[in-house]
């Protein structure tokens, strides 16, 4: 992997695109962390505790908490999407670092797309369940979707 050339007044920090995707690499992690955090913090705005699937009243609870559960849904995939382009900045780090063919950057990166990809597929679940045409759910078939 070429690395650009770092600047001649001594300092330490590449120039162009590389400097910018350093940066952006960097920033991404805290990203993916507090978009993370965030969709976390939205439990709050539920109306109360997660019923059990087979409780008759779950599907009332999806319905009345659909937009926080929608929107935690949604930040955890955003999450995800930043937690993969950071994984991506952390694999050319280590490539850099180690030799060739990059066996611990290709383990790292594999596990952490292989993360990203279990959580969205986790997510996916979570919003099926609060469409709108789910509003009469049975309590058995929300109860096998939730256990997803």
């Amino acid at each position: 992997m070429q690395q650009d050339a770092l600047p001649a007044d001594g300092t330490t920090q590449p120039a162009g695109r590389a400097g910018l995707f350093l940066r952006a690499g960097a920033f991404t992690g805290l990203l993916s962390a507090g978009l993370g955090i965030a969709g976390g913090l939205l439990e709050g705005a539920l109306t109360g505790p997660w019923p059990d699937a087979a409780d008759p009243d779950y599907a009332q609870f999806l319905v009345a908490n659909r937009a926080p559960i929608l929107a935690q849904s949604m930040l955890f995939v955003f999450s995800s999407a930043a937690l993969l382009w950071f994984l991506g900045y952390v694999r050319a780090r280590l490539l850099c670092a180690e030799r060739t063919p990059g066996t611990v950057s290709a383990i790292a990166f594999g596990a952490g797309a292989l993360a990203v990809g279990l959580n969205i597929l986790g997510q996916a679940a979570q919003i099926t369940l609060t469409l709108p045409s789910q509003a009469r759910i049975p309590p058995e078939v929300a109860a096998a979707v939730a256990d997803l």
